[in-house]
């Protein structure tokens, strides 16, 4: 019932369509990075990641022996150049990048795709906070335009629903999907029964509806309240994050700072 409702409710607004042999739930999104890269790199792997990025995905990455490259990112996101050469796996958050909150314009987006059909990676799309973009219209999900299957696209109800049921869910290819799920089963089993029933009859009710157009109108309230109080008590520390979201990305000025009390020499810092 659950990959149902992800099937044909979740994912459309994201501009993607999938069968339910190309759907697996997860215990979060966290789970599904663990289980991609146990089954995507080895010693000889390369997986680009985000610089800045989400830190647990490079924690994971270190787990596993592989060579975790950085992949600069910029207003646009993640950077499609000469970095990406030579990598096995890309992980990326295109709709909005964590931890800058900046999204990745089509045109890139498309580039990317490109560059993957032609070096011969895979990309990891991790879907952060797509659905509480409350100020402008949403770019559809890079996985919605890849036509060759180098997308693996994750999503979750974390961040909207509840965390601590911890549900996620990934996309990708029935084939990749079923040695997943062999995987999972090794390690959890499968989620909680109960909370992927209840997750399910949450949203084929509608109720999810509701809770995201609650959730979009406080946070588009604090988001103008934090906006004013930046502007007025640290001037030029912040760009207005263009998706909305629950989070600004706010820059300090360079100061001096000690590395340690006994240290004795100072350090220039951030």
């Amino acid at each position: 019932m659950l990959v149902e409702q992800i099937r044909t409710r979740l994912l459309p607004r994201r501009g993607v369509w999938a069968s339910a042999d190309q759907i697996l739930v997860t215990v979060g999104a966290q789970q599904a990075l663990y289980m991609l890269a146990k089954l995507l790199l080895d010693e000889k792997s390369v997986i680009g990641l985000e610089d800045p990025g989400y830190v647990d995905i490079r924690n994971i990455a270190s787990l596993n022996p592989s060579q975790v490259r950085p992949i600069p990112v910029d207003k646009d996101g993640m950077q499609v150049d000469e970095h990406l050469t030579g990598c096995d796996l890309v992980y990326t958050t295109p709709s909005h990048q964590c931890p800058t909150t900046v999204t990745m314009p089509i045109e890139r987006r498309y580039e990317l795709l490109r560059r993957a059909e032609e070096d011969n990676f895979l990309i990891i799309e991790d879907d952060y906070e797509s659905e509480t973009n409350f100020k402008s219209n949403p770019i559809p999900a890079l996985k919605s335009l890849d036509k060759n299957d180098r997308v693996l696209y994750i999503g979750s109800l974390s961040k909207t629903l509840a965390p601590g049921l911890r549900v996620g869910y990934m996309v990708g290819p029935a084939e990749f999907i079923e040695e997943a799920r062999a995987l999972r089963r090794l390690m959890v089993r499968h989620p909680a029964a109960n909370n992927q029933r209840s997750v399910a009859l949450f949203l084929e009710r509608g109720y999810h509806d509701s809770l995201i157009m609650n959730i979009m109108r406080n946070y588009q309230t604090r988001w103008r309240a934090m906006d004013e109080a930046l502007t007025e008590y640290l001037p030029e520390s912040h760009d207005q994050p263009t998706f909305g979201g629950s989070c600004y990305w706010v820059g300090g000025r360079k100061v001096w700072i000690p590395l340690s009390c006994r240290s004795g020499p100072w350090k220039k810092g951030f």
